[in-house]
This record gives C-alpha cells, sequence and structure tokens, in this order.
C-alpha cells in the first residue's frame, strides 16, 4: 500500500466542504467528502473582539484533520479488495469514534463497543476474548490511529 505524508489540508476560502480524489499510478482512484467545522477557538476570538471574517471561510477546518486512504492496485483480486475494504471501514469507524471506544471498554460494553464487535465480525464468545486485548491495546496505543493500526493487525480479516 502506498503510503506518503502531506501537509495539513487547509479549507479553501468559502467552501465549507470539499471532494478530494486521491489519484497515484497503478493504483485505484479513491475519493473522500471533506467536512468543515467552526474551532472553537473562533467563538472565544469573537467575544474578545476580533475581527476574523467567518464570510470569507477563512474561519472553518477540517473535521477530522487527518485522513487515512487505502488505495489497492489495479490489479487486486477481489479478495484482495474485499479485505481492503473491510480494514477501511474498521479503521474509519475506529478514529471517528475514538473516544466512545475507549469509554465503551473502560465499562466493559456499549453501543460503539458493540458496532465494533459486528465491524470485526467477532462472535459472542470471541468477544468475551477480545475485550481483553481491545482495552490492552487501547491503553498502549498513543492515539486513534495507532489504536486502529494495532487492532488490524490482530483482527485482518474480519
Amino acid at each position: 500500500m502506498p503510503s506518503s505524508r502531506h501537509p495539513p489540508l487547509t479549507p479553501p476560502h468559502g467552501r465549507p466542504n470539499a471532494t478530494v480524489v486521491f489519484k497515484k499510478e497503478g493504483y485505484t482512484n479513491q475519493q473522500a467528502t471533506l467536512h468543515t467545522k467552526v474551532p472553537g477557538w473562533f467563538w472565544g476570538n469573537s467575544l474578545l473582539g476580533s475581527t476574523t471574517d467567518s464570510s470569507s471561510g477563512s474561519v472553518l477546518e477540517y473535521d477530522p484533520d487527518k485522513f487515512f486512504v487505502t488505495m489497492p492496485q489495479e490489479k487486486a483480486s477481489i479478495s484482495e479488495m474485499a479485505r481492503l475494504d473491510y480494514q477501511n471501514k474498521v479503521r474509519m469507524y475506529i478514529l471517528l469514534s475514538h473516544e466512545h471506544l475507549v469509554s465503551d471498554l473502560a465499562t466493559g460494553s456499549g453501543e460503539h463497543l458493540s458496532s465494533l464487535y459486528v465491524l470485526l465480525g467477532l462472535t459472542e464468545v470471541r468477544q468475551k476474548e477480545a475485550i481483553r486485548e481491545l482495552r490492552t491495546l487501547a491503553t498502549i496505543s498513543e492515539n486513534a490511529p495507532a489504536f486502529a493500526a494495532a487492532v488490524l493487525k490482530i483482527f485482518p480479516n474480519g
């Protein structure tokens, strides 16, 4: 899988959401819609009399501010495409639900943890074993992307 780092994305002025197409020769193009939000600092600055122009879109930032895209090779098999699709869904779910998952893992149950079990394709018996592994991974992972990568190492195929 190709991997590269790019500087943080800045929303174009006046465009609250954007669609980005990721392209690399020899790989299937992937598309993502980037959503924006008004950051909390804007409201504090407004109360303090800041002159930031909200109508230009200059106060918007992307949420989430990190994006992970899996780009399968154009000649990938159907099983490889299915594996990559599974991993992308699990990764995105963990990235978007990380705080809730950590909370659910602490209590041992919850809506987000149950949804993760379904995404991972875990039977009820396997869920009881998996919670210990997931708690350990959540504790040792420094952030949501690291937790997602660790989960996919243990549950790579669904």
